[in-house]
């Protein structure tokens, strides 16, 4: 019975727990959630949850612990997978510390590939092209950090990036709106807290599609992006520094290697990103976005090991993922051109 529940009740959890964010995103954005879009997902977080154990979710794990023996002290800036340990917390009483890291890494890689797909589509591209994207997208990071434990790190940070560039592309030309300010918050927020390689890249990120939407002539909209995401670093800034304001005792961060990009890195991750922009059709938002996250992305490879130098993963990779998995999904669609599959109607510019 315990064999049973350790080797197939993260499977199915992972399984069950995919296919309920593939019915919300079908339920809110019927329109880019085919089913075509499932299957990467599904076979991802399947062999995420029903491989062997690796011995670098540790880190997280020994953190969910220290978590759970002191619920207390999460505001601990030491704690970079606080916000893992977390959400990891309700299932670690029936799969352990280490099953439940392992779970929320499967479902949030599965999820970001279904918020990445959500994403090409809504930029114009056609079903077979976006799944060119997903793929690609699936492949960066493990092409960026190795096969290994530093995905777990990555996962989440990836899942809720690609979640707010989701939500912009869809819902920016609404936010001159009170609601959707808020959402924009919200989603500004939940991004920014988990990480402080994240935070980095978020905050450049608002502040670079601002710039953008200002000089597109969207003065107000760029006004609201600004503040939101002003308000949302400096409420995730607070929470995560502000013990050692307090002079609460903190424990000391284990030791990582320092992960930056090499020039030739960035260079190609430019070169690339470019051309995955000047392939998208025009009509939507996304380019604009895309190339927010792009430039941003490239700002925060080159500051990341000052602001977090213990990081397991390089400042800037959850908005390079994207931008730069743009350009095999572009050239697919121009591959099959005309356009065969047209934009999704809450992107359009």
């Amino acid at each position: 019975m315990l064999r049973w529940r350790v080797a197939v009740l993260p499977v199915l959890a992972a399984v069950a727990l995919v296919l309920a964010a593939f019915g919300r995103l079908r339920r809110t954005w019927r329109d880019v959630a085919e089913g075509v879009a499932l299957a990467l997902p599904l076979l991802l977080a399947v062999a995420l949850t029903a491989g062997p154990a690796p011995s670098g979710a540790g880190r997280s794990a020994a953190s969910l612990a220290a978590l759970r023996a002191e619920p207390y002290r999460l505001p601990d800036p030491d704690r970079r997978d606080a916000l893992v340990s977390l959400v990891a917390w309700p299932a670690a009483a029936l799969l352990g510390d280490q099953g439940a890291v392992r779970l929320v890494a499967a479902v949030a890689s599965a999820s970001a590939l279904l918020l990445g797909y959500a994403l090409f589509r809504s930029a114009g591209l056609d079903p077979m092209a976006a799944v060119v994207g997903q793929v690609t997208l699936a492949a960066l990071p493990v092409l960026a950090l190795g096969p290994g434990p530093v995905l777990f790190a990555h996962a989440l940070p990836q899942a809720l990036q690609l979640l707010l560039l989701a939500h912009l592309v869809r819902r920016l030309g609404h936010l001159e709106g009170a609601r959707d300010t808020a959402a924009a918050f919200a989603f500004l927020l939940l991004a920014q807290a988990a990480s402080a390689v994240a935070t980095l890249e978020v905050a450049l990120f608002a502040a670079v599609a601002a710039l953008f939407e200002a000089a597109a002539g969207a003065r107000r909209r760029a006004l609201r992006l600004a503040v939101s995401g002003a308000l949302a670093t400096a409420a995730v800034v607070l929470v995560r520094y502000g013990p050692r304001l307090l002079d609460w005792a903190a424990h000391p961060a284990p030791a990582a290697p320092l992960s930056s990009w090499s020039p030739l890195a960035l260079g190609l991750a430019a070169l690339v990103g470019g051309a995955g922009l000047a392939a998208l059709p025009e009509g939507t938002r996304a380019p604009r976005l895309v190339a927010a996250a792009l430039v941003a992305g490239l700002a925060a490879a080159v500051l990341g090991p000052l602001v977090d130098p213990g990081s397991p993963t390089p400042g800037g990779l959850g908005l390079l993922a994207p931008a730069v998995a743009c350009a095999p999904a572009a050239l697919a669609a121009r591959l099959r051109s005309p356009w065969t599959g047209p934009a999704a109607p809450g992107s359009r510019s």
